[in-house]
């Protein structure tokens, strides 16, 4: 079809066809209608319900009312109003607006009482998290030298294990393995055992670089203090 300026102005003013769509109409792009529209001088007015007044914002402001709620009721976009907020300082007003609204619609779908410790919710939390790492547990004791095959990887997922329970360690002390990572890498220990409560003890930085890489206890000793159904 021949993009005429007759065409155009049927379908982009009288019909209120997008830009996109009368593209679709004519086989072409959006951005090649937006040329002809220029070319031919086509273009909309959009013309708002009644003009900006600063007393009106102001009392839409009062009422409790946010900025989208304003430029629904004025009929224009909500930069136009926020622009006019910012530069009369109604901005912490209508900001005051937004937070009660947004803290209407949270009690709305989530009507718990501020203060409340949920109990039960809370029960719930550490059941799943017990479940999850008992079934993480299973898994890893078979499977930890498919995440980790190399050391550093290993070593990293056995300090993440160490520390899960531990977020208490000031700065000046470390966990050390007493069964070393290093040790564990090389004799194909699982992540459950070498990061085990019963391998981990709490000390000062100075002490673990003294330590370095070396054991205190040997491979046997490891597994018998390392029970896994103490997790």
């Amino acid at each position: 079809m021949k993009i005429t300026k007759e065409k155009l102005i049927e379908l982009y003013l009288e019909k209120d066809y997008t830009q996109t769509k009368i593209g679709e109409i004519f086989g072409c792009d959006r951005k090649n209608i937006a040329y002809h529209l220029k070319k031919h001088g086509i273009e909309k007015i959009f013309i708002p319900k009644y003009k900006l007044k600063l007393s009106d914002i102001a009392k839409y402001i009062e009422e409790g009312k946010t900025i989208v709620e304003i430029s629904k009721i004025i009929g224009m976009t909500r930069k136009t109003i926020s622009d006019c907020v910012k530069r009369n300082g109604l901005s912490e007003k209508i900001y005051d607006n937004q937070q009660k609204r947004q803290s209407e619609m949270m009690n709305k779908k989530n009507p718990v009482k501020k203060g409340s410790k949920r109990p039960d919710l809370s029960d719930r939390l550490k059941l799943m998290y017990k479940e999850k790492l008992k079934i993480r547990i299973e898994y890893l004791m078979d499977n930890t030298f498919v995440e980790c095959e190399d050391f550093k990887t290993y070593a990293n997922r056995a300090r993440a294990f160490a520390y899960r329970n531990r977020r208490e360690t000031k700065d000046e002390f470390v966990i050390d393995h007493i069964f070393s990572v290093k040790d564990g890498y090389l004799n194909k220990v699982p992540l459950p055992i070498i990061s085990h409560d019963n391998n981990l003890r709490l000390i000062s930085k100075r002490e673990n670089r003294e330590k370095g890489s070396n054991s205190l206890i040997s491979l046997e000793e490891l597994y018998k203090i390392c029970e896994i159904d103490r997790y």
